[in-house]
């Protein structure tokens, strides 16, 4: 077993073949240092210019900030969290997982009032191949653009991780 609770174990072909150290263990956390601000009615994918650790290299904030790349093929566990400013109340939040370009998870919201900020947060356990890669993509329909939160210390938290 790892040494961390992660689990990851790498696949060959039909078989599970040993378990990675936590030292080796592929694991990434991105987020933005600033608000991304959001096209109305929009699927949008999020661009990560900061990363609060990335073993593996699955992560470039400057080429292809908004993937995060897989090195090995192997089970892995995708979380992504984005929080949006105040906006127009009863309106459409949403966020979806993409895989090399593909939809593979929506998670959609709406604001109950127009006075808070409003967050939403998906999660799943992916099936990968070595060098596939997963974005986060948000969504809004405020009636015009909207800001995301920034920072892991902002009230609307935004992240991206993959271990």
């Amino acid at each position: 077993m790892p040494t961390r609770g992660y689990g990851f174990v790498k696949k060959t072909g039909d078989t599970m073949t040993g378990t990675l150290t936590s030292t080796a263990m592929p694991k990434c956390r991105v987020y933005n240092s600033a608000a991304q601000t959001i096209s109305n009615n929009t699927w949008t994918a999020m661009s990560f210019d900061t990363e609060d650790h990335d073993v593996g290299d699955m992560h470039n904030p400057t080429t292809n900030p908004s993937r995060i790349t897989v090195p090995y093929d192997g089970y892995y566990f995708v979380y992504a969290k984005v929080g949006f400013a105040v906006g127009t109340a009863n309106t459409a939040r949403g966020i979806r997982i993409y895989v090399n370009g593909s939809n593979k998870n929506t998670f959609m919201g709406h604001t109950a009032n127009n006075t808070d900020t409003y967050s939403c947060t998906i999660s799943m356990l992916l099936n990968l191949s070595a060098n596939d890669y997963v974005e986060e993509y948000v969504y809004q329909k405020s009636g015009g653009d909207l800001k995301t939160g920034s920072s892991p210390t902002s009230t609307s938290l935004g992240a991206f991780m993959v271990v």
